[in-house]
């Protein structure tokens, strides 16, 4: 999935990368609001996945046949694999982005309701927030990186994430946390899909083989820290588990430093 708009972006001379996951992010609220529909009606779930199911299958079936032959396609893969010394910078990048926005979606509400004592509909309003600023960015993305660069954007997206978490645990407060949401959702909105872009030209393997690399330490990053988080949390405070993601943004900062847009 994530091989297959990278062979499309190789056709480009243009950045289209990021404008493919926020496809996704709107797919995502789509799914969500159709969801909402579905259960105040008191429609059956059975009946909504297959109201989805049968759609999206009849839509994979017309459009495969147009999709970019990868080569990834005709390799065997491993289930596990460990990127290479030239994508560990960028298995890092990936591994702090996907933790901080996993943290968001998992603790993000509990933030509001523990430290700020809010009510629900603004919780749910802030992550709205949240989700708006990702999509936003991610639209917002290639046309960025067309006038700053891969690079600059990467670094401009670690400081607005170190930025937003480190706002959440000095002003704990909810308009100075709202916009805070605001701005991790920009940063961690392109950092994916411009990671995959250029790590996919920075080895020797097949861009899926490369991405699949970078994905297995990435993933770790989106299971792992957000439960670690819950335990601080119990012998903390849940802010004190928002500085930590704070400090992994600026571990992101100094790795995207090193990194080169020619490698």
């Amino acid at each position: 999935m994530n091989a297959e708009p990278l062979e499309v972006q190789y056709l480009y001379s243009k950045s289209i990368m990021t404008t493919f996951h926020a496809i996704w992010s709107l797919a995502g609220f789509t799914g969500a609001g159709l969801g909402y529909v579905m259960v105040t009606q008191h429609i059956d779930p059975s009946f909504h996945l297959l109201g989805v199911g049968v759609p999206m299958l009849a839509v994979t079936v017309v459009f495969f046949p147009m999709t970019v032959a990868c080569e990834s396609s005709k390799e065997k893969t491993k289930f596990f694999s460990m990127p290479d010394k030239t994508l560990l910078k960028f298995a890092v990048i990936c591994f702090v982005s996907m933790a901080c926005e996993n943290t968001m979606y998992d603790w993000s509400g509990i933030y509001f309701q523990s430290v700020l004592h809010a009510l629900q509909k603004i919780t749910t309003a802030a992550f709205v927030f949240f989700m708006t600023a990702v999509t936003i960015g991610r639209f917002a993305g290639d046309y960025a990186v067309m006038r700053f660069g891969i690079k600059n954007i990467l670094q401009y997206s670690a400081i607005l994430v170190a930025s937003g978490f480190i706002i959440c645990f000095v002003l704990p407060f909810i308009m100075p946390t709202i916009l805070a949401f605001v701005l991790i959702g920009i940063g961690v909105s392109c950092t994916i899909p411009l990671v995959f872009s250029i790590a996919g030209k920075s080895s020797g393997l097949s861009s899926g083989t490369a991405l699949a690399s970078i994905l297995t330490v990435g993933y770790l990053g989106f299971l792992v820290v957000p439960p670690m988080l819950g335990y601080i949390s119990e012998v903390l405070r849940m802010k004190w588990a928002f500085l930590i993601m704070a400090v992994l943004a600026v571990v992101m900062i100094y790795t995207v430093n090193q990194i080169s847009e020619k490698n």
